[in-house]
């Protein structure tokens, strides 16, 4: 006896199978449907959308859902959105009567030289020379302070903090904050925020 020959189902046959028992929306895969595609039952359990046009089953797979009670973990901040640090500004008022705003490093003398052009200067006016060229540097640090250095001058930076004077070493970065008064030859400079 002759075993029957039946023709092996194409892709085409399941597409043609599935989307002639299946409605448009969301359901089941249709198991008849496919047990006749492929001869063998099938078992899916997977819930899924179907798609608008019947080649789109064989191109994209469908969807699937997140599983109930997860959820999606919230997006990443690229480096535009991510928030920009605060930009300190300091006040200098130099013997109660000058203004100037410190944000970046900043060279205070008679007559001060500017060594780099992110380098700012103040220059005092001090006829009897009693401030060095370059006295102190003064500048802002990364977390939102701010140091004084005395530039090795002829006669010191004095620093007074909380009723107490002291002379900076040479060279060597202190913090000063708010209500600090810096003291440069007959010169007075009040630290404040501006």
């Amino acid at each position: 006896m002759r075993k029957r020959h039946t023709p092996k189902k194409t892709g085409q046959n399941l597409v043609t199978a599935v989307t002639s028992n299946a409605p448009i929306g969301t359901g089941h895969f249709d198991l008849r449907a496919l047990e006749a595609a492929y001869g063998t039952s099938t078992h899916v359990t997977t819930p899924y959308t179907l798609p608008r046009r019947s080649q789109d089953i064989v191109s994209a797979p469908p969807r699937i859902p997140a599983a109930p009670g997860r959820t999606s973990p919230p997006p990443r901040l690229s480096q535009t959105s991510a928030p920009r640090a605060h930009e300190n500004r300091w006040k200098l008022i130099i013997s109660n009567h000058t203004e100037h705003t410190i944000t970046s490093p900043t060279i205070i003398g008679r007559r001060p030289d500017q060594t780099s052009p992110s380098q700012h200067t103040i220059t005092i006016d001090d006829p009897q020379h009693i401030i060095s060229r370059n006295h102190v540097e003064i500048a802002p640090t990364t977390d939102g302070r701010l140091w004084a250095a005395d530039l090795d001058s002829g006669n010191g930076t004095y620093l007074t903090h909380d009723g107490h004077t002291t002379r900076l070493h040479p060279h060597t970065r202190t913090i000063i904050t708010t209500g600090d008064t810096l003291r440069i030859g007959p010169h007075s400079i009040h630290i404040s925020a501006a």
